[in-house]
């Protein structure tokens, strides 16, 4: 059984939201759902985690990123950043994308 504790993993490759201000300055990310209004403010990892997956663009790849930053258990960040990943599923700020036309599958 999945709890909040223990989520899923999330295989995604980002897509940003049409409806999504995105604002950063040095180790700081605000993200606007422009459709809810909501305006969410990241620091630290949270924000290198974002920036990682904007820059990317696939979660497994900002992964590999950020281990390369950070000194951390490989499947912890990766719990860590599937449950991030999660948070901005649910919030609207990423979404699910289907990549099999892209690869040609």
């Amino acid at each position: 059984m999945k709890t909040a504790a223990n989520p899923p993993p999330i295989s995604i490759i980002p897509a940003f939201s049409p409806g999504e201000l995105y604002s950063s300055v040095p180790a700081l990310a605000d993200i606007c759902n422009l459709k809810t209004e909501q305006l969410y403010g990241l620091d630290g990892v949270a924000c290198d985690m974002w920036r990682a997956l904007a820059a990317y663009g696939d979660i497994d790849v900002a992964m590999e990123y950020l281990l390369g930053q950070y000194e951390v258990d490989e499947a912890r960040l990766r719990s860590d950043l599937n449950a991030f990943a999660g948070e901005l599923l649910t919030k609207g700020l990423l979404e699910r994308v289907d990549n099999s036309d892209a690869t040609g599958s």
